[in-house]
């Protein structure tokens, strides 16, 4: 019987796991994010509010991390030199997944 019980306890566990991942990345979210938003409210914005600026700062952050991706020299970025080289990188690599004719780094 208690073997059954526990084969129970870990099927549940185990399609569970979705919304288990999900509420604890949003508690450690929250956690993380409660002092910039206290700080805000310092200010006088509403919590609310303040939450949903973070969250949107934060989205930023991570959409300006995903397009940086680490994968140009940090040279060719910031002397402009290299690009037509990285350029045509990107091209070979994504030629099968789109339909990428111009290179938009160069504009």
């Amino acid at each position: 019987m208690r073997v059954l019980a526990a084969a129970i306890i870990l099927l549940f566990f185990y399609y569970a796991a979705g919304v288990v991942i999900t509420l604890l990345l949003s508690i450690l979210l929250a956690y993380f994010l409660d002092p910039a938003v206290e700080f805000l409210e310092k200010w006088r914005v509403p919590r609310t509010v303040g939450a949903m600026i973070m969250v949107l700062i934060l989205i930023a952050v991570l959409v300006a991390a995903a397009m940086d991706c680490g994968h140009a020299p940090r040279t060719s970025l910031r002397t402009g030199r290299g690009t037509a080289a990285y350029c045509g990188k990107l091209r070979w690599r994504w030629r099968a997944r789109s339909k990428v004719s111009k290179c938009r780094f160069l504009r």
